[in-house]
């Protein structure tokens, strides 16, 4: 059980990395692969001195990452405000802020009409981690998420407890493989390789037929890049396709 006084230790950690610049964001491109352009950009925070994504889970633990997902929004609306040439971007959103009520959704909104920016160049990625077919909460805040325009992705899909049932209902209209299948295809182990292209090809194939396009993550190579192309992926995400750079205001 997570006591007061160490939630309180870490608010005020998180409080003194933010206005320290300790907290800052990259963005990578997510490229089309019919035009062969970036289409969009996912924002990926960085904590100086600790390893991508490893403070998350301690900020979950100690249910403070809400507040880490008030200020990507805010720091990314901003940005969008000052940049209006900038693609839509993505930011990834916990299941804690998903799960407040409707608090969330309206600081999301009260943040694009502050910044004065069109909810369609802000889009949400939804981890497989989420329940989402068991929280009607979630439900509710990704329906209307959607009724202002903001564009919903399901990240790392495959590894999760998303559900095909889910996939239908929440009608997403992006998924991400996770990399972990994308990189499987290129494994010196024979099993695994067939074993992930047929998944990659099962779960292409499922997410076209809801009406959602196809993001491959994790391509590092131009090997990668042929093989998800051929597969019929719409999008690649990938040190080979762009690296995440930092996003300046």
């Amino acid at each position: 059980m997570i006591r007061d006084k160490d939630r309180g230790d870490f608010l005020r950690m998180m409080d003194e990395w933010i206005r320290s610049g300790a907290i800052s964001l990259d963005a990578q491109p997510v490229v089309s692969l019919r035009q062969g352009i970036p289409s969009h950009l996912e924002a990926l925070t960085r904590i100086k001195k600790c390893p991508p994504g490893g403070f998350i889970v301690k900020f979950e633990e100690h249910r403070i990452i809400n507040v880490l997902d008030r200020y990507v929004v805010q720091f990314v609306c901003e940005y969008l405000s000052a940049h209006l040439d900038s693609p839509k971007i993505f930011v990834n959103i916990s299941g804690q802020s998903l799960s407040e009520n409707g608090k969330f959704a309206a600081y999301i909104q009260k943040q694009l009409t502050h910044f004065d920016v069109n909810p369609n160049r802000l889009g949400l990625e939804i981890t497989e981690r989420i329940v989402i077919g068991d929280d009607a909460s979630t439900a509710s805040f990704l329906g209307y998420m959607r009724a202002l325009g903001i564009a919903i992705a399901a990240d790392d899909f495959g590894v999760g407890k998303l559900t095909l049932e889910n996939l239908s209902s929440i009608r997403f209209e992006i998924v991400k493989i996770d990399g972990r299948f994308i990189r499987g295809i290129v494994s010196d182990n024979a099993q695994i390789a067939r074993e992930c292209l047929a998944d990659t090809i099962g779960m292409i194939g499922s997410a076209h037929a809801r009406d959602a396009l196809v993001v491959a993550e994790h391509v590092e190579t131009e090997t990668l890049l042929n093989i998800v192309k051929k597969l019929g992926a719409d999008y690649v995400q990938g040190w080979h396709t762009g690296k995440p750079s930092p996003l300046i205001i």
